[in-house]
Protein backbone atom coordinates (compact mmCIF):
# COMPACT_ATOMS: atom_id res chain seq x y z
CA UNK A 1 0.00 0.00 0.00
CA UNK A 2 2.81 2.09 0.08
CA UNK A 3 4.64 4.66 -3.22
CA UNK A 4 7.36 6.40 -2.90
CA UNK A 5 9.08 7.39 0.68
CA UNK A 6 5.78 5.23 2.75
CA UNK A 7 3.37 7.37 1.15
CA UNK A 8 0.10 5.97 -0.22
CA UNK A 9 -1.56 7.23 -3.84
CA UNK A 10 -5.25 7.99 -4.01
CA UNK A 11 -6.32 4.80 -5.81
CA UNK A 12 -3.69 2.20 -3.27
CA UNK A 13 -5.64 3.76 -0.82
CA UNK A 14 -9.46 3.64 -2.61
CA UNK A 15 -8.56 -0.20 -2.96
CA UNK A 16 -7.41 -0.64 0.52
CA UNK A 17 -10.69 0.74 2.13
CA UNK A 18 -12.78 -0.89 -0.75
CA UNK A 19 -11.97 -3.87 0.24
CA UNK A 20 -12.82 -3.10 3.91
CA UNK A 21 -15.92 -1.76 3.05
CA UNK A 22 -17.79 -5.02 1.83
CA UNK A 23 -16.40 -7.20 4.70
CA UNK A 24 -18.78 -9.45 6.57
CA UNK A 25 -18.29 -7.56 10.00
CA UNK A 26 -18.86 -4.23 8.00
CA UNK A 27 -21.78 -5.36 6.61
CA UNK A 28 -23.36 -6.63 9.78
CA UNK A 29 -22.63 -3.22 11.05
CA UNK A 30 -24.49 -1.88 8.43
CA UNK A 31 -27.52 -3.53 9.14
CA UNK A 32 -27.42 -3.24 12.60
CA UNK A 33 -30.77 -1.29 12.69
CA UNK A 34 -32.62 -4.33 11.04
CA UNK A 35 -31.67 -6.52 14.26
CA UNK A 36 -34.71 -5.78 16.26
CA UNK A 37 -37.12 -7.41 12.93
CA UNK A 38 -34.46 -10.34 12.90
CA UNK A 39 -34.82 -10.64 16.64
CA UNK A 40 -38.76 -10.86 16.39
CA UNK A 41 -38.38 -12.90 13.51
CA UNK A 42 -36.36 -15.71 15.34
CA UNK A 43 -38.65 -14.87 18.47
CA UNK A 44 -41.93 -15.84 16.62
CA UNK A 45 -40.63 -18.17 13.63
CA UNK A 46 -41.38 -20.77 15.37
CA UNK A 47 -45.06 -20.74 15.64
CA UNK A 48 -45.09 -20.84 11.63
CA UNK A 49 -42.92 -23.82 11.77
CA UNK A 50 -44.71 -25.68 14.33
CA UNK A 51 -48.55 -24.58 12.55
CA UNK A 52 -46.87 -26.81 9.51
CA UNK A 53 -45.22 -29.52 11.88
CA UNK A 54 -48.92 -30.32 13.06
CA UNK A 55 -51.48 -29.98 9.87
CA UNK A 56 -49.36 -32.35 8.26
CA UNK A 57 -49.31 -34.42 11.07
CA UNK A 58 -53.17 -33.88 10.69
CA UNK A 59 -53.55 -34.78 7.46
CA UNK A 60 -51.42 -37.41 7.36
CA UNK A 61 -53.13 -39.37 10.99
CA UNK A 62 -50.16 -39.72 13.13
CA UNK A 63 -50.14 -41.84 15.98
CA UNK A 64 -50.88 -41.42 19.26
CA UNK A 65 -47.04 -41.56 20.00
CA UNK A 66 -45.77 -39.08 17.14
CA UNK A 67 -48.38 -36.49 18.48
CA UNK A 68 -46.91 -36.68 21.91
CA UNK A 69 -43.42 -36.18 20.26
CA UNK A 70 -44.83 -33.36 17.90
CA UNK A 71 -45.88 -31.65 21.20
CA UNK A 72 -42.88 -32.16 23.09
CA UNK A 73 -40.76 -30.54 20.43
CA UNK A 74 -43.38 -27.86 19.88
CA UNK A 75 -42.82 -27.07 23.57
CA UNK A 76 -39.09 -27.46 23.40
CA UNK A 77 -39.44 -24.93 20.26
CA UNK A 78 -41.13 -22.15 22.63
CA UNK A 79 -39.40 -22.54 25.85
CA UNK A 80 -35.86 -22.11 24.05
CA UNK A 81 -36.79 -19.50 22.16
CA UNK A 82 -38.17 -17.59 25.06
CA UNK A 83 -35.12 -18.46 27.10
CA UNK A 84 -32.58 -16.81 24.24
CA UNK A 85 -34.32 -13.83 23.49
CA UNK A 86 -34.55 -13.33 27.28
CA UNK A 87 -30.71 -13.27 27.64
CA UNK A 88 -30.14 -11.78 24.49
CA UNK A 89 -31.99 -8.92 25.79
CA UNK A 90 -30.25 -8.92 29.00
CA UNK A 91 -26.68 -8.87 26.86
CA UNK A 92 -28.06 -6.44 24.59
CA UNK A 93 -28.82 -4.23 27.45
CA UNK A 94 -25.72 -4.65 29.51
CA UNK A 95 -23.52 -3.82 25.97
CA UNK A 96 -24.84 -0.47 25.93
CA UNK A 97 -25.65 -0.38 22.03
Amino acid sequence: MSGKKGKSTKYELLDHYEHRRYSRPFMVYKMMAWWPLFDTMAQYGHILHNFIIVWLAINYNVSFYMCFNLCCVCFFYTTAVYRLQKRATESHKLSGL
